[in-house]
């Protein structure tokens, strides 16, 4: 038989029928929540799970801290899982019986690293030896569990503390060692997991193995004797020894849904079967434990195994006691898998575009299986970068569609993979290999390495990709046409933690001007065409990769300017070039610019937009500027956005002069800049694009 015993808090675990070994052992499960962090309730979850989907047993008994939210037999005090021994598993468990014990929540003990007793206590009565120099002396120190009494109140459906109990290790010896003198075992597994968030509650959890090691007892703690064990450094909602020790018995990968209070596949199967023997024994699963418990990976916990009741490991005269030489017992045990109830989803089918596909562009992608019990199924999307997707709950029969979107270029096989309610498993797709191009300045195509395979562009706002490796691309070329004396304006905003600079060249390849800063700087350069030709661009790596935005902006000749648009986009601004309002009579000028949406960063209804009059270089720039307005396109039609506020880099507020077309105009001189914030009260899913009208003049034309 199998008992198993688990501290748990939590939240609401579903009903699972209990099935029957049919084999002479039995097994049988006591999950108790002992502590109200998250990751006591989360770890106790999957725990429970595992068991109840995957694994036979003939009984679970189920305690909480938080009885109120979980189907629990009684609360999780101190006597109450006392009793869970010595009566319910004493009446149900006899000397063929697994007895299998997982704890988690707090504890008390000896704290090493800051030297002082943190929730333990002097030994009582002499069975720890010498272990800590305290005041002079060489004492013992007697470790316990903690187990926190809260009360529910309903009217806010929430739980108050009110005090805490310690179990003493003394205490949980006799009560183990009663099931023993009473036959009421043949192997007993013990796992005692904590859950310190910041490593300012006590676990210890090793300092119960000199107390309760004995023949024919497992046990496996996830700290030492004198530290803690943490919980979720990873944001997974597990904590860390326990998930990956869980996972190698579930033989798949999970993460915990706060939102949800429910546990998530991720179909990434866990293969702890060292010994390729189809099951995995509970020594390898702790061997899996050990080489995936991220604490213990950045040093920050030390798990403790003992099989053969030597009572090591051990710390005593102020030093580990360790013992290598084990393992054997854990060898030879294995709790009992439950078949599938069910058969799985048939291999699913699947389409999707393979050639013509560039970075930075979503695609979606089909799928289709059916189940032969007619079960409900859920699809595995993996996308052959290292990420994937699942999906909800689909019919059988059921087609199903996922977007996705590639950074890199390169050969990418898509499978996909199904299962049905019951977790039975289909085979992998045949996988579609999908050609990623890239897709600088929106060609298809990757821009030239070196000036003579320049990609040709107009003038405009674009994106494009450097790669460290992977492929290597370090260097991307642009040509544009300018004329003699026309002005250039070229920006470059490299992607995050990135490095790339900018380079402007003539039309026989020579360097002109260059930006070169450090980090993930805009790069800027304003010159002014010496000939006429095309001119080109040279963006470089200097560090770093992926997407970069890139604009072009061409300046009518001579010496003066007009007002520059920029669009913010919610991490920098677009520039959108130069807007052309020369009239030298001095009357208004109408001017419309088209905006794309997904250069406009709406952000609480609200829209940023940017004048800077001419360009650095101008000897003199005066434009007057009477109108603004925006309107963004919906289904088609042009709607207003009001304008809210209108402020002059100098002048401060401008918004009444540019809310009408009459006579009270701003002035613009060179370099000065007027930021626009216009409302935009709809719904961004609707919007289509944006078009920016402005009303003014700029008297000055060469």
């Amino acid at each position: 038989m199998i008992i198993m015993l688990s501290l748990v808090i939590g939240f609401i675990f579903p009903n699972v029928a209990i099935g029957q070994s049919t084999q002479s052992r039995k097994c049988w499960a006591v999950i108790v929540a002992c502590a109200m962090e998250p990751m006591s309730s989360t770890d106790a979850y999957y725990m429970y799970h595992v068991l109840s989907y995957h694994y036979v047993f003939d009984g679970i008994y189920y305690l909480d801290v938080r009885s109120a939210h979980f189907p629990a037999n009684t609360s999780a005090t101190k006597n109450n899982f006392r009793r869970a021994i010595t009566t319910w598993l004493y009446e149900n468990s006899d000397a063929d019986d697994l007895v299998f014990i997982f704890l988690i929540g707090h504890g008390g003990g000896y704290n090493t690293v800051e030297g002082k007793l943190m929730g333990g206590r002097n030994d009582t009565d002499g069975d720890e030896g010498a272990e800590h120099l305290i005041n002079g002396t060489w004492e013992g120190v007697d470790e316990c569990i903690v187990f926190e009494v809260w009360v529910y109140d309903w009217t806010s459906d929430d739980y108050y503390y009110r005090y805490s109990e310690k179990y003493w290790d003394d205490e949980l010896k006799a009560d183990l060692d009663y099931l023993k003198e009473n036959n009421k075992y043949g192997t007993l597994v013990f796992i005692r997991v904590g859950c310190a968030a910041d490593g300012t509650q006590g676990c210890f959890n090793g300092g119960l193995i000199d107390d309760i090691s004995a023949p024919n007892r497992i046990i496996m703690t996830a700290s030492n004797e004198t530290y803690v064990c943490w919980a979720d450094l990873d944001g997974d909602g597990f904590s860390e020894w326990s998930e990956a020790f869980i996972d190698a018995l579930h033989r798949e990968d999970t993460y915990w849904n706060y939102s949800a209070y429910q546990i998530v596949h991720t179909f990434t199967e866990v293969d702890a079967d060292s010994d390729a023997d189809g099951r995995v024994s509970l020594y390898e699963a702790w061997e899996h434990a050990w080489n995936h418990d991220d604490a213990r990976l950045r040093g920050m916990e030390t798990p403790w195994f003992d099989d053969d009741g030597d009572g090591l490991p051990t710390f005593i005269n102020g030093s580990d006691h360790l013992d290598y030489a084990q393992g054997d017992l854990a060898k030879q045990t294995y709790l009992d898998r439950r078949p599938p109830p069910s058969d799985p989803p048939h291999t699913p089918t699947t389409s999707g575009s393979t050639q013509g596909v560039v970075v930075y562009t979503p695609y979606t992608y089909y799928a289709n299986a059916t189940d032969p019990n007619g079960d409900n199924v859920q699809y595995k999307f993996v996308w052959g970068d290292g990420t994937l997707n699942v999906t909800g709950w689909y019919a059988s029969n059921t087609n199903v569609s996922m977007q996705h979107t590639w950074t890199r270029p390169g050969l990418y096989n898509v499978s996909v993979r199904a299962r049905d309610v019951y977790e039975a498993f289909s085979n992998w797709s045949s996988p579609l290999t999908v050609n990623i191009t890239q897709n600088d300045a929106g060609k298809g195509q990757d821009a030239g390495d070196v000036w003579l395979d320049a990609l040709s562009i107009n003038p405009g706002s674009y994106t494009g990709g450097l790669y460290e490796s992977n492929p290597t691309d370090h260097n991307d070329w642009y040509k544009f046409y300018v004329k003699n004396e026309e002005g250039i304006s070229v920006y470059l905003t490299p992607p995050a933690t990135s490095n790339f600079d900018l380079q402007l060249y003539n039309s026989t390849g020579h360097l002109k001007a260059g930006s070169y800063k450090s980090g993930a700087q805009t790069e800027s350069i304003i010159y002014t065409a010496d000939s006429t030709g095309n001119w080109s661009t040279r963006i470089f790596w200097v560090s770093g990769e992926r997407q970069y935005s890139f604009s072009v902006s061409i300046f009518p000749p001579g010496g003066d300017g007009c007002p520059t648009l920029f669009v913010w986009n919610g991490t920098a601004y677009v520039d959108y070039g130069v807007i052309d309002i020369h009239n030298p009579t001095g009357e208004d000028v109408v001017r419309e610019v088209s905006v794309n949406e997904e250069d406009v960063g709406v952000n609480d209804y609200s829209a940023k937009f940017r004048l800077r009059e001419g360009w650095p270089g101008l000897a003199f720039s005066e434009s007057i500027i009477d109108k603004v307005r925006l309107y963004v396109i919906v289904n088609g039609k042009p709607y207003l956005c009001p304008l809210l506020k209108a402020t002059h880099s100098e002048l401060g507020s401008v918004l009444p002069q540019l809310l009408l077309s009459d006579d009270w105009r701003v002035q613009m001189l060179l370099l000065e800049i007027v930021d626009l914030t216009f409302w935009v009260p709809y719904p961004t899913d609707q919007i289509q694009g944006y078009v920016f009208v402005i009303e003014g003049c700029n008297m000055l034309k060469p």
